[in-house]
């Protein structure tokens, strides 16, 4: 049976869930400093003792995480690509002049003009990215970008929900604020790589479709010749 990337990257979405129920669950107890580092191994070994008592924490943030599924996949770009809205928005009009991988010339033959408006040039770069989904070289940089893309998700929904919780429910609202300045710098850090490896998954979709075209070229010359 196939893996699919999202499945692959499940592990990932688990463990990310974990760290943010107990990171939450630590502040709300007061066992988490986030100044003392020592004090995670406190948190993680009275969850184990105590997994029960911290079972309102898990749900809220199991819901959040089940949010990440629901939500729809036009938004989760548009969070990513701001202003853009979309992976391949930019695909014509920036990276096919940004990129000395992608071949212009062979694209230019057959497809040129190129779209200018944002909605086609995504439609367009979209058919390549399906032609060219199994490619490992685009899979080395999809299947960071889905993570990534879901991972800054799950943050944000995160901090939205869990940030002014901890401020009422914590008795230290200083350990409370310093919790929302590390919600923050999660959707940050989550965010920053999503579009890193997004860029990077436009430009090699590109790239890859430039280079076959040019293959095909050449071989057809080959044989009338």
């Amino acid at each position: 049976m196939k893996v699919t990337l999202k499945t692959w990257n499940y592990p990932k979405l688990v463990f990310v869930w974990i760290l943010n129920v107990a990171v939450f669950s630590g502040i709300v107890s007061g066992v988490l400093n986030i100044r003392d580092l020592e004090s995670i191994a406190t948190l993680f070994s009275v969850i184990e003792t105590d997994p029960w008592g911290h079972w309102p924490y898990i749900c809220l943030l199991t819901v959040v995480s089940v949010f990440n599924g629901v939500f729809p996949r036009r938004f989760k770009e548009a969070l990513v690509f701001w202003p853009a809205l979309r992976p391949g928005s930019r695909a014509f009009s920036h990276f096919l002049h940004k990129d000395s991988t992608i071949d212009r010339k062979a694209l230019q033959v057959h497809f040129a003009p190129f779209p200018t408006d944002s909605d086609e040039q995504n439609a367009l770069w979209v058919g390549w990215l399906g032609e060219f989904s199994n490619d490992p070289r685009v899979l080395s940089s999809y299947g960071p970008y889905l993570f990534a893309r879901d991972w800054m998700v799950i943050a944000t929904a995160t901090l939205v929900v869990a940030g002014p919780l901890s401020l009422w429910l914590a008795a230290d609202t200083g350990r409370a604020l310093a919790y929302g300045a590390v919600l923050v710098c999660q959707c940050a850090v989550a965010r920053w790589v999503a579009r890193v490896q997004g860029e990077q998954l436009v430009k090699t979709v590109m790239s890859c479709k430039g280079s076959s075209l040019a293959s095909r070229s050449v071989e057809n010359h080959n044989v009338s010749a």
